[in-house]
């Protein structure tokens, strides 16, 4: 019975270890990813988020910043970095919150292809959703001069000399 005592302070321990470890983390977060495309929402059709799908796609995000926080040095984490942000632009309204967290991918994880996503999707929001040309410009150099030989840094070229032949204040 003694030994039994000493036993089972050590396993509870061991236990709340295990339940804090990221496979857990991972667990979570394929259950709530499963759970947002059964609702079948399409960010780019649909026109408003649904009252059931909006608090699913914030507790993905949650569970993606909250693996991060957790596990920074995680080859996931940049990738997770990106899905939340990517979730930030689809469900709300406002993208400042994507902004900030694909300027952290941008910032913590250069050289990764979740860096090369950021610097792609900074670029777009700031093209196409924010209007500000010159800012989207910025981002789509960078792109350039980090990985000039992508097919996609010849797509931005081309984005890069649109921006360069709009007028002023368009």
């Amino acid at each position: 019975m003694k030994h039994f005592s000493i036993l089972l302070p050590v396993l509870f321990f061991i236990s709340g270890f295990f339940a804090c470890t990221p496979k857990n983390d991972l667990k979570t977060i394929g259950k709530l990813e499963q759970e947002l495309r059964s609702t079948n929402y399409n960010s780019e059709t649909d026109s408003s988020v649904s009252k059931a799908v909006q608090p699913l796609a914030d507790k993905l995000l949650l569970a993606y910043l909250g693996f991060v926080k957790e596990n920074p040095e995680s080859p996931l984490s940049g990738d997770y970095l990106c899905r939340a942000g990517g979730l930030a632009e689809s469900y709300h309204k406002d993208v400042s919150e994507a902004i900030k967290i694909y300027e952290s991918v941008f910032r913590d994880y250069p050289g990764t292809q979740a860096e090369m996503l950021a610097l792609n999707r900074l670029g777009a929001i700031y093209r196409y959703k924010l209007h500000q040309p010159a800012k989207a410009k910025e981002y789509y150099e960078s792109f350039v001069s980090k990985y000039p030989f992508t097919s996609q840094s010849m797509e931005f070229k081309q984005i890069i000399d649109s921006i360069n032949q709009e007028k002023p204040g368009k």
